[in-house]
Formats: C-alpha cells, sequence, structure tokens
C-alpha cells in the first residue's frame, strides 16, 4: 500500500506540469517568492550570508511579496528576531513581507515565555514593515490579495501547534472577508 502511495503521489506531483509552457511573467497577477527555516541565530553570520545570497536571487523576480513560512530564527531570541528583520531590510527588494513565526520562534527556548516570544516577533515585524500587526497571527493585502498568518498559541511546548478560538474566529472573518470578490486567498 505504501507503494502505491508513493507512486500516486510521484505522478501527481509530475502530471500538472507535463506539456505546459512556463507562462509569461508579465502576464502574472501576483509574483511572489516563498521561503523557509532560515534559522538565524545572530551569533553566528553563516545564515546572514546565506539569506543575503537567496533574497538577492529572489530579487531578479520582481516580487509582489516575499512570503517567510517560519523558523526565521534557531531560538527565537530577540537579537536574532532583530537580525532577521535587518537582513530582510537590507537585502529583499519587495515592498511586501509576509512572515509567519515557527515552532523555532514560539516555544523552542527555554530562556523565556513563548508570549515574550511572540510579543518580540510582533514588536519587530511592526518596526520593520510598518504593519501595526496585534497578534503574530495577522492579515495583510498584496496587490488586492489577502494573505493570513496564522501562529502557535501554545505556551509550553513547541512540538505541536495549538490554535484557540479567537484565531478560528479570525481566520473564519478574514476568509469571508477575502473571499468576497471570489479571489483566492493564501493561509
Amino acid at each position: 500500500m505504501q507503494i502505491f502511495s508513493f507512486i500516486m503521489a510521484l505522478i501527481m506531483t509530475l502530471v500538472p506540469f507535463v506539456g505546459r509552457d512556463a507562462k509569461n511573467p508579465d502576464e502574472a497577477l501576483l509574483n511572489v517568492s516563498i521561503i523557509s527555516d532560515t534559522h538565524l541565530d545572530a551569533r553566528f553570520p553563516g545564515g546572514k550570508l546565506n539569506l543575503e545570497r537567496g533574497l538577492r536571487d529572489m530579487n531578479k523576480f520582481d516580487n509582489d511579496a516575499v512570503v517567510v513560512v517560519g523558523d526565521l530564527t534557531n531560538y527565537g531570541d530577540e537579537a536574532s528576531v532583530k537580525y532577521f528583520y535587518d537582513i530582510m531590510r537590507d537585502s529583499c527588494d519587495a515592498e511586501n513581507w509576509v512572515v509567519a513565526t515557527g515552532n523555532h520562534e514560539i516555544g523552542h527556548p527555554e530562556e523565556f515565555t513563548n508570549e515574550e516570544a511572540r510579543q518580540n516577533f510582533i514588536k519587530y515585524h511592526n518596526e520593520y514593515t510598518g504593519q501595526g500587526i496585534e497578534n503574530a497571527y495577522y492579515c495583510m493585502d498584496v496587490d488586492g490579495y489577502t494573505f493570513i498568518v496564522l501562529c502557535d498559541q501554545s505556551e509550553d511546548n513547541w512540538d505541536s501547534c495549538d490554535i484557540y478560538e479567537d484565531q478560528v474566529a479570525f481566520l473564519d472573518a478574514e476568509l469571508a472577508r477575502g473571499t468576497a470578490e471570489g479571489k483566492p486567498v493564501f493561509v
């Protein structure tokens, strides 16, 4: 049974691209680059060089947004969160940054609480993007398309994600708003 699942996954991965030409980038409605797991640590410069190089490569695509889907840092410490945003400011040409926390920001370190980690993220996200988010889960529009960012709300772990009723209500409301005109929403 596992071999069948593997073969089906492989076919489903390849089939959409068989016989199709790439679309003209000038006709794209939205151009987004997505990265994850940069695992920056302010004490070590290696990650900085890799992220800078990757962002320079992404800058060639005239992105409407760069989406970072978690694990910006290795331990979620304040210095490393700031370090991540310094690199984004200095190396990313995209006007919009859609940044989500991962388990390495929320819950991984032992020196501070998950809520302190979320507040560090919110502080630097607002400072560098000018967005004014109030939670580590938030919504933003990029060229008329809605991006919804969710986050772990747990207080005591890093190996599973807890999402409470307030975030579920937020998600429901933003999905309804974002899809009202029939456009896709990115979560």
